[in-house]
């Protein structure tokens, strides 16, 4: 096992905890390799968490996500579990995420909504068989890992990781469709602004945002890379 560490030391608590995960790796004669990996360990929030996701998806690596922020909506692990990380004691799941791919890489969702200047935006969106037209605040499409963040609370459905589907979910509906769909991941899918009062902008993940385009099309992909999460009773929503 080669470890490559991503930690926001810019946390208090991800600096104090990556200096007992250094002690336990090197008490187990584990290298720590910056290029040279087929791990990953992911110290910080959510945001991080994804931020390094897109780093690392197009390798052959496994991620391990140690959450250390104060709104996590994704499971991990606890530093102490590093030990039996390493010899491969605990019940743990792979997965390999779906990611969705504009002119921006998002793990969690893609967002087409209004700005501050804009009151609403008349919106059409096409994915495979199903289409919704709709006018409000904009809309939210969302992979399984990211459907139990922003998507959910707006009225989305939380999907499992073992889902094969993406969520749709109207933002604050003003006229037409506010109900969430679920479309398939094999389908493309187009978000065309048929009208609008003011900026739009188009967000990935929360944190990387442009000026939408009239046309958005999304295509559907898998990551490279595996995710490995904590094995529960319950790994997630609705398939």
């Amino acid at each position: 096992m080669k470890i490559g560490i991503f930690a926001n030391t810019g946390r208090e608590k991800v600096r104090k905890n990556l200096i007992v995960l250094k002690k336990l790796l090197k008490k187990a004669g584990i290298s720590v390799s910056p290029a040279d990996f087929d791990t990953a360990f992911v110290l910080g929030g959510d945001g991080w968490f994804l931020k390094t996701l897109r780093e690392v998806y197009s390798k052959k690596v496994s991620v391990y996500f140690f959450p250390m922020g104060e709104n996590t909506y994704h499971r991990g692990f606890k530093i102490g579990e590093v030990p039996g990380i390493i010899k491969g004691a605990l019940k743990t799941v792979k997965y390999r995420p779906p990611y969705l791919q504009s002119s921006m890489t998002a793990f969690n969702d893609i967002v087409i909504k209004t700005g501050k200047v804009a009151r609403t935006m008349k919106y059409k969106v096409t994915a495979g068989k199903k289409t919704i037209i709709s006018e409000g605040d904009g809309v939210i499409v969302a992979t399984p890992i990211g459907s139990t963040a922003y998507s959910l609370a707006a009225g989305g459905k939380a999907l499992g990781l073992e889902s094969k589907k993406t969520a749709v979910t109207p933002l604050v509906t003003f006229r037409g469709s506010s109900k969430s769909e679920t479309v398939s991941q094999s389908c493309g899918i187009v978000v065309d602004i048929l009208d609008k009062q003011g900026d739009v902008w188009e967000i990935a993940d929360g944190c990387l945002i442009k000026p939408a385009s009239r046309t958005t099309r999304i295509t559907q992909k898998k990551a490279v890379c595996r995710v490995v999460f904590p094995e529960s009773k319950r790994q997630g929503g609705k398939k």
